[in-house]
């Protein structure tokens, strides 16, 4: 994590609240909190000139818009709230004043907001903001280019699957990848009792096809696997070593659950499931434990598999784009 703090920002947003018993206490922190929404509001929109034009005279107004706009580009907007806030209340002969102190969640990280409100009659002002501790996500080091050939081999699959898997490497990774002729399947791997395919015997067959060569090879079917080392209902893929793995698309199709054709869905599934093979058998990556990575070592169901992110780059892939 780095920490990035920032200069103190003044500027000035109104609302009405009157400070006098208990009551309006608790109205004045409603109402600053409904104030600092409208804030939020405006700066994720990146509408800097209307919180710049609400700033206290005798700030640098210029300043204000040039700060909050880097720290936009940095942080990107505003989700929400990660821990209480901390309040305190102050009377001062230039009003009231409450400071608000939140650990506040962005896109691209997290960081200490201090609110100051000035409450003077029904009017309360916004004087200074201030944005310290950014904390930003330690990018993972990138993997070094890999040298090794990739070949994808269809297994009773699509080939326009295939296809589309080729030039999405090439697109994003600067991959030349080989589709090699379709494997002639042995049935001595498919179970009439499971009316499966054994994912073992399926990845031992791709093996024996291509012979040993120092090559990545991803047999893709369109065919619903198992694993016979696990009493798991079904697979998406299998693994046997940093030189050969199975990946089946059969329930990744939203017609197997009898729902409407959706090919792009099904692509996103399939594409997913092989760049994480492309990570840890290519790249030497390790699975993450961090469900929305492109990594995520327990894909245990389609659920899991469509809460997986695509940001190749964070996961440590050598991306080209």
């Amino acid at each position: 994590m780095t920490h990035n703090p920032s200069p103190m920002i003044a500027v000035a947003v109104t609302c009405s609240l009157a400070l006098g018993s208990c009551a309006n206490v608790a109205k004045a922190k409603a109402q600053a909190d409904a104030a600092a929404d409208r804030f939020h509001a405006q700066f994720n929109n990146e509408e800097f000139a209307a919180i710049s034009d609400s700033a206290d005279p005798d700030l640098e107004q210029t300043h204000t818009a040039q700060q909050l706009k880097l720290h936009r580009a940095q942080l990107g907007p505003f989700q929400r709230v990660a821990q209480p806030k901390v309040w305190a209340l102050s009377r001062t002969p230039a009003g009231s004043m409450i400071t608000v102190t939140d650990e506040s969640v962005f896109e691209h990280g997290s960081a200490q907001e201090t609110f100051v409100w000035r409450v003077r009659g029904t009017t309360c002002t916004l004087v200074k903001y201030s944005l310290n501790n950014v904390r930003l996500p330690t990018p993972v080091a990138r993997a070094k280019p890999a040298m090794r050939p990739v070949r994808f081999m269809p297994v009773q699959a699509s080939l326009a699957h295939l296809q589309y898997l080729q030039r999405y490497y090439q697109e994003q990774l600067g991959l030349r990848v080989e589709l090699l002729p379709e494997l002639i399947t042995d049935p001595v791997a498919f179970s009439r009792d499971r009316g499966q395919w054994s994912a073992e015997g399926l990845a031992e067959q791709v093996r024996q096809s291509v012979g040993n060569v120092d090559a990545v090879v991803i047999g893709v079917t369109g065919q619903d696997i198992y694993l016979r080392t696990s009493n798991w209902r079904f697979a998406f893929g299998w693994r046997k070593d940093d030189r050969v793995a199975i990946v089946s698309y059969a329930r990744m199709d939203p017609r197997f659950f009898k729902e409407p054709e959706n090919l792009e869905l099904l692509r996103r599934r399939l594409r997913r499931m092989v760049t994480k093979d492309l990570g840890l058998m290519l790249y030497g990556l390790e699975a993450s434990p961090d469900p929305f990575s492109p990594v995520y070592k327990d894909i245990g169901g389609i659920e899991a598999l469509d809460a997986m992110g695509d940001d190749l780059a964070l996961a440590g892939f050598p991306t080209v784009r």
